[in-house]
């Protein structure tokens, strides 16, 4: 189903500087770490997605979600309250900032999965380690394609790219309302116009509200249809605004 035309194009080419672009890992910023210092040489890779996440740039250091003491520099100091391995699956660790999503999480069919002891995804399978990246695109395709196969152990083969297609739908809508927000802000209109636009926009969002929350149960059909309603709804805002 396309949601393209020529509003939506100018909407989100517009779109890099106002959703801030991308940060790369020498400008993340980065929380003062012990942590980080003395485990870069045992697994640098590990070091340095977390130095490229959005966890870094948020100052969410080690101990957030490893337990310890990241301010001290000596093991027995930093590993005074024994650090816990976070696994693949997330669980508590996430849950201490994300629990809104973790309990949407838990009612999914891949969360009941897992409690029959089947193969499931857990976060850092669409989240990376150390929260570094969130997969789209082909990737994300080939990890749903794990299970959503002919012949895997989930069946349902259209998943893979219905997923793909409605998470993009979702970082459409996001970037959208970042630009709309931002030419609201610096066009001439008058005050009062400009405060009716502002609650046209929160109405939109109040639609699309926990839907980023709603995507963890994946009913990727649901999302799909509120992404693209809002996605409608932003660039008729758009348009208006160019006449």
């Amino acid at each position: 189903m396309s949601v393209t035309g020529a509003a939506a194009v100018a909407l989100l080419s517009a779109g890099g500087a106002a959703a801030g672009g991308t940060t790369d890992a020498g400008n993340a910023a980065r929380p003062e770490s012990a942590c980080a210092a003395c485990h870069a040489a045992r697994d640098s890779e590990h070091v340095g997605k977390w130095s490229r996440s959005v966890h870094a740039r948020a100052k969410v250091g080690c101990a957030a979600c490893h337990g310890g003491d990241e301010s001290k520099a000596d093991k027995s100091g930093a590993h005074g309250v024994p650090p816990r391995r976070v696994t693949r699956a997330g669980g508590a660790a996430c849950a201490g900032c994300h629990e809104a999503v973790v309990s949407v999480f838990k009612t999914s069919r891949h969360a009941a999965a897992a409690r029959r002891g089947m193969p499931a995804p857990g976060c850092a399978d669409c989240h990376a380690r150390a929260g570094s990246d969130l997969h789209e695109g082909a990737e994300l395709e080939r990890r749903c394609a794990t299970c959503h196969r002919t012949g895997g152990v989930a069946g349902r083969t259209w998943v893979p790219k219905k997923a793909t297609v409605a998470l993009d739908l979702l970082m459409q809508v996001s970037l959208a309302r970042a630009v709309l927000l931002e030419r609201i802000d610096q066009s001439n209109v008058a005050q009062k116009e400009g405060a009716a636009l502002r609650k046209r926009l929160s109405a939109i969002d109040s639609g699309f509200k926990g839907i980023a929350v709603e995507w963890h149960r994946f009913s990727l059909h649901d999302v799909e249809a509120r992404a693209i309603k809002a996605l409608d709804a932003l660039e008729e805002m758009y348009r208006e605004m160019e006449k």
